[in-house]
């Protein structure tokens, strides 16, 4: 018949695996079968057999391998059919003439047992064939006995019939195999099996006992990482931006939630021009833009020079020749093929931009540090300034050889120097404050001395046209001159600090921006010189370097010993929250589009304006419809309306793509002040002075005949996400109120209580789970939209930073955070708990009519106090404080600065994870995803 199943391990075959039960109390049934083709083999129907009498409680001994001709019965074959209470043979023609080891397997079963059943399955009547029967009787013995019948069928589709499988299971309850001991054993095993569970549970316990612990330690530790962290922004405790920033992520990361929010926001409105900072081996002491303004040279204090791409900020592998003093300045020729540094080392160098290697041969000496270093403007010759001697020397360009003796005249040396850009004058400054203009051909200068200055000038620049020249000096003044008649403009400016070190000109030369004493930037008006903004903040020592990019969008300053290089917006002073572009004074409501391309908003004229939601940038023309102002705007949620209620008393539709008006105006009673479409695009709902109205969009017919829902004017209404549902909001009766989202019937008794007076705005959740109503009392409530009941104490207390009317409401498209806008700002919550986020956001100084998210959740929208913003929404800080980092933290800073019983977790994906020895140059490690750009600059 058959012999258990080998397995070959190199030392002979190896045993089956059996069940427990099976080894414990042997076999009830071991099935014999031939292995074969048909009219042979029975192997499938002897497998179904098998399995079918299993699930009957039986054990089973079945194998699909046959023993090799010619051997002997396999020992555990034997074992098998000695450890067998019945013997069921599957006798079918082709088993019956030919038995093989069949015929030795009843044998061995009747030698050892001679008392127990052998049970033939009588397989298409072969037992009962004349020509068989004879030599079948001869081994199976069968006649006179009990023998079971099978159709051929049956064999051939290897199904074995309900009716034999019946018969089989009701043999005499002795045939199986120790019943009463697998009662014991049952009763034993279900008995481990409830201890285990009762294990199980107390582990599960335990387990959540530790995760709970785990959480309240990750979140103790977001915690103090936020509180560490704002004292760094500050400058009131060390570590600088770079490590408060990572610190900030990694509070986000450890424990998602408010408070970690808030800290993000915190970091985002205390740096919001920072686009990149990146951190130096050594202390940085000079920076300059390559011409194409696709690169960033600096200098360290090391007397090493390092290249920066300007978009990623990361560093450029180009080695430059170490100089053996500190650079104190450096340039690129106007063609950015060249680069000249000068170092405390005495020397200047010239360099090939591209590989690093030094151009010209062995520097010539200055016989004190080289200060300042400048290409003439067509990259001809160089200047140079000893600082020993306080002397202008000239240089060639190209080869880097000295050219003449050094410029004479003023006599108590010069501290700065500066070329025109024309290249035909060279003005330079004392150390006594004066300033003297040179023919830079000649080398003579021009005119007498002139005073500008009490102190030493530490730094000018030219404008772009060469009409005008800034100066800095140690006084902490800046001064203003006509480069022409070399007579300074108007008053000096003040408020720069001692120590002002650098000064630059923005490329259209409309701006200037200076480096000053008490460590901060400051942008100053070209054309009066009076201050633009407040200072940018950051830097731990004097910048001792500014620049602007060539296309003026940028500005790099080099911050000395706090080794940090930074990039900045050089549009000082935005919000992080951008205004849109063109005409917005008199937009008072505003939707995302649902695919969140575009903003649209309802203007005081009548028009509606669009913007496009990823450049800012208006879309024209406006569409002008209504006679009066717009109210209230909506966008269909299939992305094909817009739909807008006017101060004429109608509403109109339009097609959000071709922005052409869609059929005939709707005629409404009065005014709407608010207007929404149902989810599935095919309702219009719009409050008025005695309710709300339902109207069919695609034909403008109103759907019944109107519903008062209120003794006043009905301030805002909002769908269901399931549409089914409209809440309103009431002004006179304090009251929200629900209605039937088909009919506009009155669902219940309005919802009262949680305001003290009218309620002006009202929201669902989009997962239908909450409603959120914004009052004229300035407090914002949540409500459970099933039953009605208020959740939680009132959001907006005095603490909260915000009294005014809560004008509108909008949930994050997850639901877990609200943005309200007030008439004195805006405030973001945590909508699960209640708790606010970070601390209000000023969008004007008239607060925000109207606010609304965009489908993805990165952004919202704000309008009010003529002018409409973008803002990045919470679920994006994070990628915009990444977007402003060059690096995570290193695994041994992450365990230092964050703990070692938290494991790492990547505070930006795709940024690298610098290695734990600093002095290692190239990160080997990053966190994968793809890195972050910032997504509001």
């Amino acid at each position: 018949m058959v012999q258990p199943r080998v397995k070959s391990n190199g030392s002979g075959p190896t045993r089956p695996k059996r069940s427990f039960a099976s080894r414990a109390f042997g076999y009830d049934i071991f099935i014999s079968f031939a292995l074969g083709a048909p009219p042979r083999g029975t192997q499938s129907y002897a497998s179904d057999l098998a399995r079918r009498l299993r699930e009957r409680d039986f054990t089973v001994f079945f194998s699909e391998d046959e023993a090799p001709p010619g051997d002997e019965l396999d020992g555990s074959l034997r074992t098998a059919l000695q450890r067998s209470k019945t013997l069921v043979v599957i006798a079918n023609h082709g088993a019956v003439e030919r038995p093989r080891w069949m015929r030795k397997e009843v044998e061995e079963f009747r030698r050892r047992h001679p008392s127990r059943p052998v049970i033939p399955i009588n397989v298409g009547g072969a037992l009962q064939d004349p020509a068989l029967a004879e030599n079948a009787q001869s081994w199976l013995r069968f006649q006179d006995r009990i023998w079971l019948d099978e159709s051929s069928e049956a064999v051939r589709n290897g199904i074995a019939s309900e009716a034999l499988v019946d018969r089989l299971a009701t043999a005499p309850a002795r045939f199986k195999s120790n019943v009463g001991w697998r009662w014991v054993v049952r009763a034993v095993v279900t008995s481990l099996a409830m201890l285990a569970i009762a294990l199980g549970v107390a582990t599960k316990m335990a387990n959540d006992s530790a995760e709970r612990a785990r959480a309240e330690l990750r979140r103790a530790v977001s915690l103090r990482l936020i509180a560490e962290a704002q004292p760094r922004l500050s400058g009131q405790r060390a570590g600088g931006d770079e490590r408060a920033l990572l610190e900030l992520l990694a509070a986000n990361r450890i424990a998602p939630g408010a408070d970690a929010d808030g800290g993000l926001l915190a970091g985002l409105l205390q740096r919001p021009n920072l686009v990149k900072l990146m951190m130096a081996p050594a202390a940085v002491t000079t920076a300059a833009y390559s011409p194409d303004g696709s690169r960033i040279v600096s200098g360290g204090g090391d007397g090493t020079l390092r290249l920066w791409d300007a978009n990623t900020a990361q560093p450029i592998a180009v080695s430059f020749d170490k100089h053996k003093g500190g650079i104190t300045s450096l340039a690129y020729s106007p063609d950015g093929s060249r680069i000249v540094s000068a170092s405390s080392d005495r020397t200047l160098r010239l360099w090939d931009a591209r590989t690093g290697q030094p151009i010209g041969g062995p520097p010539e000496e200055h016989r004190g540090w080289v200060t300042i270093v400048i290409f003439s403007p067509d990259g001809s010759r160089i200047i140079s300034l000893d600082g020993l001697e306080g002397k202008p020397r000239l240089w060639d360009g190209l080869s880097g050889q000295a050219i003449g003796e050094p410029l004479k005249g003023q006599d108590k040396g010069v501290a700065s120097i500066a070329y025109s850009p024309d290249g035909s004058r060279i003005v330079s400054a004392g150390l006594d404050g004066t300033l003297r203009w040179w023919d830079a051909k000649t080398g003579e200068p021009i005119g007498g001395p002139r005073k500008g200055h009490s102190q030493v000038v530490t730094s000018m620049a030219y404008s772009r046209d060469g009409s005008r020249f800034v100066s800095v000096s140690n006084d902490g003044t800046l001064r203003l001159w006509d480069a022409n008649a070399g007579e300074p403009i108007g008053d000096p400016q003040k408020g720069l600090g001692n120590g002002v070190a650098s000064v630059a000109f923005s490329p259209n030369g409309s701006r200037i921006i200076t480096g000053n004493g008490d460590h901060t930037l400051r942008l100053w008006d070209a054309g009066t010189g009076k201050p633009i903004a407040a200072p940018l903040e950051g830097h731990r020592d004097l910048p001792w370097s500014v620049a602007y990019s060539p296309d003026g969008s940028r500005i790099v300053s080099a911050g000395g010993r706090d080794r940090s290089l930074r990039l900045w917006d050089a549009e000082i002073g935005q919000l992080i929250g951008a205004p849109l572009e063109g005409p917005t004074a008199g937009v008072a409501s505003v939707v995302f589009s649902p695919d969140g391309s575009r903003i649209v908003g309802g203007g005081s004229e009548g028009a509606l304006h669009r913007w496009d939601a990823r450049t800012r940038q208006p879309i024209i023309p406006p569409l002008a419809g209504h006679d009066r102002a717009v109210i209230s705007v909506a966008y269909s949620p299939d992305n094909t309306r817009i739909v807008s209620s006017g101060d004429d008393k109608t509403l109109r539709q339009w097609d959000a793509a071709t922005g052409q008006l869609i059929g005939n105006p709707i005629a409404s009673r009065d005014s709407a002040a608010s207007v929404a479409y149902s989810p599935d695009s095919s309702r219009i709902a719009s409050s008025d002075y005695d309710g709300i109205r339902l109207w069919n969009a695609k034909t403008g017919q109103e759907i019944g005949q109107g519903h008062v829902g209120s003794t006043d004017w009905v301030n805002c209404v909002a769908f269901s996400p399931d549409g089914n549902r409209v809440v309103s909001s009431g002004n006179n009766d304090k009251a929200l109120r629900l209605w039937d989202g088909h009919t506009g019937r009155s669902i219940g008794e309005p919802l009262t209580g949680g305001h003290r007076s009218g309620v002006k705005s009202v929201a669902y959740s989009p997962d239908g789970s909450r409603i959120a109503s914004g009052g004229l009392d300035g407090m914002l409530r949540l409500w459970d939209a099933k039953s009605g009941r208020l959740i939680g104490d009132p959001l907006g207390d005095p603490l909260a930073g915000l009294k005014g009317v809560v004008d509108s409401i909008a949930f994050s498209p997850d639901s877990r955070r609200i943005v309200s806008g007030h008439s004195d700002g805006m405030r973001l919550w945590d909508a699960r708990t209640g708790q606010a986020i970070g601390v209000p956001l000023a969008s004007s100084k008239r607060g925000a009519s109207s606010v609304a998210y965009s489908a993805d959740g990165t952004r919202f929208v704000s309008a009010g106090g003529g002018s409409v913003r973008l803002w990045p929404a919470p679920k994006a800080w994070p990628d915009e404080v990444c977007a402003k980092l060059t690096r995570n933290m290193s695994r041994k800073q992450w365990s230092e600065w964050v703990s070692p019983e938290i494991p790492y977790a990547c505070q930006c994906p795709g940024l690298p994870i610098p290695p734990d020895d600093p002095s290692t140059v190239a990160a080997t490690e990053s966190c994968p995803g793809v890195p972050v750009q910032a997504m509001f600059r």
